[in-house]
């Protein structure tokens, strides 16, 4: 998900470096913000266990698939329906598709470079292959209207897609062309049924499920966000077809690692009783934190994917969409404000953290540019920095912190193809009980 706001797998590398130059290679990794699990999936591959957390649903399908599995899908059962029902496969696209997961996987900075070969990763992702080549050839022309969904309300030509915003504003929700929502709606509602018909085993759901999440985020007409879209036009990828591809599976293969995925409120993390006993025994726990720090709600500004990532545990869908509101087309009963996301309470919250989370290294990632201090201004202040190097300060469990941040040079995730890519400076901010 390499559009996500904030996603940090340009500085993994950093991270990881970073941690070694404190002398910590093993351990447990708390990633309390977990996003798109891309740190906890680096740490998983040295040889951590990982607590990922973020209260985003879809988040939670991420790390199930990427951090807590450590197993290649079968699919034996929904195989059997497949080639039973006598669908045949094109072996040519299945061997493209090895070509390119196989590309994908030894150019993924990730995995060691003997990765692909130590867990037999060609012969592990076939079934995953057939089955996704089945999906990708469903009909959308007869849809019943749960199919429909995506196409109603979230495209042009839908039936319901008519919003209007909070200033009174008026419009169709422009989100996908009409093949691909049907796409997205006919693809969900199948391995829903596969899911209630015990075809598939939860594992299996939820890799396909993280398939399609993965492949909207990359095909939406949307730049980086869902908040809203190009009410003009569409982007060149949300043009093109709808197409679910294999997705670079993190198998460590060391043993003796535990995974813990969460949903919840950061804040409330330290009362899980499975945290506690991570803890015992080791000697290295590193609490990285990776927070909004600015005005954008995340569970607002990726109310699509969650929607998708729960579209399985709501019993009426079709009334449930009913409730979808203002431009974005959010049902607001599942909206979560994060209290990070407002100036006056992001330090409270932050040095609530980090007292309840007995960590022996607390890990902060932060950006000067356009947080709670810096928001609109052209000047850049480094309040936050030192709002932040104070929580450490103030707090007499700390027996060292760093004074200055680290300092990550990156490229803004937010500049888009054939546009000047700004330089900016991901910071790091460390302490140790």
């Amino acid at each position: 998900m390499d559009k996500y706001i904030g996603n940090k797998k340009n500085i993994l590398n950093g991270i990881e470096e970073f941690l070694k130059s404190k002398g910590v290679e093993a351990g447990v990794l708390i990633d309390a913000f977990s996003g798109t699990t891309n740190v906890g999936q680096v740490f998983k591959q040295r040889g951590f266990s990982v607590v990922s957390n973020d209260v985003n649903d879809f988040s939670y399908i991420l790390g199930k698939v990427y951090i807590e599995n450590n197993t290649f899908p079968r699919f034996s059962a929904i195989l059997e329906q497949i080639e039973g029902g006598g669908f045949h496969f094109d072996t040519n696209e299945i061997e493209r598709w090895k070509t390119y997961i196989k590309k994908k996987v030894q150019g993924e900075k990730t995995f060691a470079d003997t990765y692909y070969d130590d867990v037999d990763f060609e012969n592990g992702i076939m079934p995953l292959l057939k089955v996704l080549q089945y999906l990708n050839q469903l009909p959308v022309g007869d849809l019943s209207e749960e199919e429909r969904l995506f196409f109603d309300y979230y495209t042009v030509t839908g039936g319901k897609s008519t919003y209007k915003s909070a200033r009174g504003t008026e419009g169709k929700r422009n989100y996908f062309t009409a093949d691909n929502a049907k796409k997205v709606g006919k693809i969900l509602a199948v391995i829903k049924q596969w899911k209630l018909s015990e075809f598939v085993n939860e594992n299996e759901f939820y890799v396909l499920l993280c398939c399609l999440i993965e492949e909207v985020t990359l095909n939406a007409n949307v730049n980086g966000t869902f908040h809203d879209f190009n009410r003009n036009k569409l982007y060149p990828n949300a043009e093109a077809p709808l197409v679910l591809k294999p997705i670079m599976l993190n198998i460590y293969g060391g043993g003796g690692r535990e995974y813990l995925i969460c949903k919840e409120d950061a804040n409330e993390l330290y009362k899980d009783e499975k945290l506690t006993r991570l803890f015992q025994g080791q000697e290295d726990t590193v609490l990285y934190i990776d927070p909004p720090y600015n005005f954008r709600q995340y569970s607002a500004y990726y109310h699509m994917l969650n929607f998708i990532a729960r579209y399985h545990e709501i019993e009426d869908v079709l009334a449930y969409a009913k409730g979808f509101k203002y431009v974005r087309g959010q049902n607001m009963q599942d909206n979560f404000n994060s209290k990070y996301c407002y100036k006056d309470e992001f330090i409270p919250a932050m040095k609530d953290l980090i007292a309840n989370i007995k960590s022996k290294h607390v890990l902060i990632s932060y950006y000067d540019e356009n947080n709670h201090w810096n928001h609109g201004k052209e000047t850049v202040s480094y309040e936050g920095r030192e709002e932040l190097l104070g929580i450490f300060a103030e707090n007499n469990e700390f027996a060292a912190y760093d004074e200055r941040p680290y300092i990550i040079p990156r490229v803004n995730y937010q500049s888009r193809s054939g546009e000047h890519k700004k330089q900016i400076e991901e910071l790091l901010f460390y302490a140790r009980r």
